[in-house]
């Protein structure tokens, strides 16, 4: 399962992209070249470069925790021959058009996102197509309707193309979450060189919310001892959080606690009471990708009053 992205609002722009991604493609795109020759790239143009694709990534793995304990027995019962009956695929065509439109807005200053982005795009062309007609072909028990392959080979092929997309997928997402996390490390230095510090502990409090369903094991391998101290420490930076400076987000910042407060006793009793529970874990993810969310619907620079002059 994937978590989903830290994407938190940093600036008017921002906000736009939230609402619509095709009104961020055009006010970015037009000056983005002139920008880029004139003055080096900051830290916030940075991380709005790979909102896009972050919002194609992050789409795609929230949508896959609600089927990822169907998929994996489909799969085996696909290399086993023995499924029958309509098949719970990843809505490939949907991801691949998300992503195409990431890369139209303009590339990203990082040449490992950018070869990487073009590899996922690459094997989608290929997956889509035998998802497609794999699907049709158990839509009636198996029978293989129309497909222009048999069964057996339509099967084999698709497993081998998913296998290296889902190896290729991980390796891009794996980068992109790597680079948003170093891009908000950066970030808040700048903030506590401003005397930012309620936009640095809301920060400081996402990424420790990052590592507690990092550290959280489902196959029971879990350091209980580890993650309840972390938890206790989320609980201690929910409470120094200050509600902001605008009604708007006030309200935002009141919803994402709530969110918080909820994962954070789910996360508890997960891992000192509910961890046998087959459904519990895949629950805890819908939770901690729904305070992510609500997260990313507070604007930073709301967060604390402006510096007197």
């Amino acid at each position: 399962m994937k978590k989903g992205y830290i994407k938190l609002i940093a600036t008017v722009i921002g906000v736009i992209i939230l609402v619509c991604i095709g009104a961020y493609i055009a006010l970015t795109s037009y000056s983005n070249t002139a920008t880029t020759i004139l003055n080096p790239p900051t830290i916030q143009d940075k991380i709005n470069s790979l909102r896009p694709y972050i919002d194609a990534a992050d789409a795609y793995n929230t949508k896959n925790v609600d089927y990822t304990n169907q998929l994996q027995p489909v799969l085996e019962n696909l290399r086993k021959g023995t499924h029958t009956g309509p098949i719970p695929l990843p809505n490939y065509k949907a991801f691949r058009e998300d992503l195409a439109l990431a890369k139209q807005s303009y590339s990203t200053p990082y040449e490992d996102i950018n070869k990487s982005s073009d590899d996922v795009l690459a094997l989608l062309d290929q997956l889509i197509p035998l998802s497609e007609q794999l699907e049709e072909a158990y839509a009636n028990e198996g029978a293989a309707n129309g497909s222009s392959m048999n069964t057996e080979e339509l099967t084999n092929k698709y497993i081998l193309v998913a296998e290296q997309f889902n190896a290729t997928y991980n390796a891009f997402d794996m980068t992109l979450d790597t680079h948003n996390n170093t891009l908000y490390t950066e970030w808040m230095e700048e903030l506590a060189n401003e005397n930012r510090y309620n936009a640095v502990n809301f920060i400081k409090l996402n990424f420790l919310l990052a590592q507690i369903i990092d550290r959280i094991d489902p196959d029971g391998n879990t350091d209980v001892r580890k993650v309840d101290t972390a938890l206790q420490d989320a609980a201690k930076g929910l409470n120094q959080l200050k509600p902001g400076v605008t009604p708007a987000t006030q309200a935002s910042m009141k919803a994402y606690q709530e969110a918080v407060n909820e994962f954070l006793v789910d996360a508890h009793a997960y891992v000192t009471v509910n961890s046998t529970f087959s459904e519990a874990y895949p629950l805890l993810y819908v939770k901690y990708n729904r305070l992510v969310n609500r997260a990313n619907t507070i604007n930073i620079n709301d967060l604390d009053a402006a510096p007197k002059k």
